[in-house]
């Protein structure tokens, strides 16, 4: 269980805190960790020139909107990020940009028009496509040449 008091002057001593933080009420809590987490917690700290406190503090603030509790939250790991930066090519420096990236590299724009295609479809497309060619001229082809077969042109 957590035990947890409010204050109103930034500090549980008395002493004003200067952290800032989003009111005037700061919540305190106890937390018990093993001494893997807590010695983590300090080296990871010393390095950022923080207190622990403030580390774990500012890492609670970053993760507060994860919902874990329906099995979907995503968390990644140094090794698991480095991996996913191999393979798109690129540095990502959190969810969302990774969202973001993920969502342009299968949306297919002609004009106004956007469509999100599978990556299903990327793939088998990317088996298919002439050594030599580069993907993206490779795929702006087979777009081009279906639309004016379709369109009666060819």
């Amino acid at each position: 269980m957590a035990n947890h008091n409010k204050t109103t002057n930034g500090g549980a001593n008395g002493h004003a805190n200067n952290h800032s933080t989003d009111s005037l009420t700061v919540n305190r809590f106890a937390l018990q960790l093993d001494s893997k987490t807590s010695t983590a917690y300090e080296q990871q700290a010393a390095i950022a020139g923080k207190l622990p406190e403030e580390l774990m503090s500012q890492r609670l603030r970053e993760c507060v909107d994860q919902n874990t509790f329906n099995g979907r939250s995503i968390r990644i790991d140094h090794s698991d990020r480095q991996t996913i930066e191999r393979a798109l090519g690129r540095s990502i420096k959190d969810g969302h940009e990774l969202a973001v990236y993920l969502l342009s590299s299968f949306t297919l724009a002609c004009g106004d028009v956007q469509m999100t295609l599978s990556p299903e479809l990327l793939r088998r497309l990317a088996t298919r496509a002439p050594r030599g060619v580069p993907y993206s001229d490779f795929l702006a082809r087979v777009v081009r040449d279906q639309l004016e077969h379709y369109a009666g042109l060819r």
